[in-house]
C-alpha cells in the first residue's frame, strides 16, 4: 500500500457564471486536457466525506481554523457506478494556507472498510 503525499497552495476565486467560458478560452493556451477524461476533458468524480458524531470537520471549516483536516472516500466511476473497482481514501488537511493531502489507492471495499475504522 503506496500512500502519496500531495502539497500545493490554493487560491479560490468566485466568478459569475457568465464569466465561465471567457475565462476557459483565455486561459487555454496555458492548459493540458486531462488525459482520464472524455472528449471534452471532463470526468465523473463522486466524494463521501467523513467527520465524528459532533460535525468535528464541519465545524472546523465553518469556523475558518487555520488548521483543520477531513477524512474522505474517492471514486472516478466512469459510466457506470456499480463497476467501480477501487477507491482512494483521502486526507486533506489545511495548515494556514497551505493544503496537503495524502491518499491511497485501495480495492474498494477495503476503502470503505478503512473509512469506517474496520480496516
Amino acid at each position: 500500500m503506496e500512500i502519496r503525499r500531495f502539497n500545493r497552495y490554493e487560491l479560490k476565486y468566485l466568478i459569475h457564471a457568465s464569466e465561465y467560458r471567457r475565462l476557459v478560452r483565455d486561459l487555454e493556451p496555458f492548459m493540458t486536457p486531462d488525459p482520464h477524461g472524455d472528449v471534452d476533458g471532463f470526468y465523473r468524480v463522486t466524494s463521501l466525506y467523513y467527520d465524528s458524531p459532533d460535525y468535528q470537520c464541519y465545524r472546523a471549516k465553518i469556523d475558518g481554523l487555520l488548521f483543520r483536516r477531513k477524512l474522505r472516500l474517492r471514486i472516478y466511476p466512469g459510466t457506470n457506478i456499480l463497476q467501480v473497482k477501487k477507491g482512494f481514501v483521502e486526507i486533506k488537511q489545511r495548515m494556514n494556507r497551505t493544503v496537503q493531502k495524502r491518499r491511497v489507492i485501495l480495492p474498494l471495499s477495503q476503502a470503505k472498510a478503512l473509512c469506517h475504522g474496520d480496516f
